[in-house]
């Protein structure tokens, strides 16, 4: 199977082996997501002149907002420049890469069972990428437009597009929260169930659009997305009720990749010797999974993220940084055995936690009544 690389582009993102490198580092506190903006996030107005972010920030904000402090390493240069997100998405390439999770397709590892619940299944269908490379997630969950965005410009709001109504930004608590497309039709009863509309997000001029969720999920609750302070956004989530299966742990949550809920899972508060760097999505569409790094440093050598597999936690490790520049993801072959079989998700009666605004494939909806008939 072909896998080439992408054509190259004059502005390479940074490898995603180490995302803090260059200043921007993901947070570390349980739970917090957050994406990262690259353009001014506080627009100007007569009434609303533009201000640093020195709002003091609730409780929730500062658990969302922490930054870690990740010693910076030199970012390898292994990983190919990547195509504008103006041009097509990352999904759509044949480079292994930038693999594109499926739960409805997915081959047997001679040493990793296929997990038992489908909504962990995109997690677990790396084992034919290059290593390095199987913490990151190609999504579908980035719109493209033939124009420029301008969503921090107060006032701006965008062309017509079909089969959406465009809601303008806003000021919330003093900032600017960008607008946001809403489908103009209302959700079907798709299995048998309501549906709430989750809105779409901006990173920087890049927008993330929105999808239905399932309004009530019997022993989950969902919670909202938000812009924090600097303009990055905290993605909603659906987390578990109750406790923590064992004392320790903290909900690492989900995300949205375009087509399907990826769901989350539980994993320790803190680790000796490690911290957690929080997952976040890129401006290409890639989501790129959290990881525990260690707090050492060891100069010379690059630390390659653990990921989790659906079942369990699949550790990180240290290569050199010569063996690491060496190392040609083009030429990898996966261990001898690794598609000797497929397996297919058993069918499930659940609906599914959330999906696409243009419904679900194939999905049982509600059978409109037939009008009567004249004589």
């Amino acid at each position: 199977m072909p896998h080439p690389a992408p054509t190259p582009h004059p502005n390479p993102v940074p490898s995603p082996v180490h995302p803090g490198a260059g200043g921007y580092h993901p947070p570390t506190n349980p739970g917090a997501r957050a994406v990262h903006p690259t353009v001014p996030v506080h627009p100007t107005s007569p009434d609303h002149p533009m201000v640093p972010a020195t709002r003091a920030a609730t409780p929730t904000a500062v658990h969302a907002t922490a930054r870690a402090t990740v010693p910076t390493r030199a970012v390898p240069s292994i990983r190919p420049s990547v195509p504008s997100t103006a041009a097509h998405p990352l999904a759509a390439s044949t480079d292994h890469r930038y693999a594109r999770p499926d739960p409805s397709a997915n081959f047997v590892h001679p040493a990793h069972p296929a997990p038992t619940t489908w909504a962990y299944r995109p997690y677990w269908t790396h084992w034919w990428v290059h290593p390095y490379y199987r913490s990151t997630h190609a999504t579908v969950a980035v719109a493209h437009f033939g124009y420029h965005a301008y969503p921090w410009r107060y006032g701006w709001a965008p062309p017509y597009r079909p089969g959406w109504v465009w809601h303008g930004g806003y000021y919330h608590s003093g900032y600017w929260w960008p607008g946001y497309w809403a489908p103009y039709a209302a959700a079907s009863l798709w299995f048998g169930v309501g549906w709430s509309f989750v809105p779409g997000w901006w990173i920087g001029t890049t927008y993330v659009d929105g999808y239905w969720r399932m309004s009530d999920r019997q022993g989950w609750s969902w919670v909202d997305g938000y812009y924090l302070d600097d303009g990055s956004y905290a993605p909603g989530y659906w987390a578990p009720q109750g406790q923590a299966p064992r004392e320790g742990y903290v909900w690492e949550p989900g995300y949205w990749d375009g087509k399907y809920w990826v769901e989350g899972f539980w994993r320790p508060e803190e680790r000796a010797g490690y911290r957690w760097v929080s997952s976040w999505l890129d401006q290409d569409g890639i989501e790129h999974a959290g990881y525990w790094e260690p707090l050492e440093d060891r100069p010379g050598y690059v630390w390659i993220p653990g990921w989790f597999d659906g079942e369990k936690w699949i550790e990180g490790y240290w290569v050199t940084q010569e063996e690491y520049e060496d190392a040609n993801p083009d030429d990898y072959k996966p261990d001898e055995g690794w598609n000797d079989q497929s397996t297919t998700p058993p069918p499930s009666d659940e609906p599914p936690p959330a999906i696409p605004v243009q419904g679900p494939e194939d999905a049982p909806q509600e059978k409109p009544e037939e009008p009567p008939q004249g004589n």
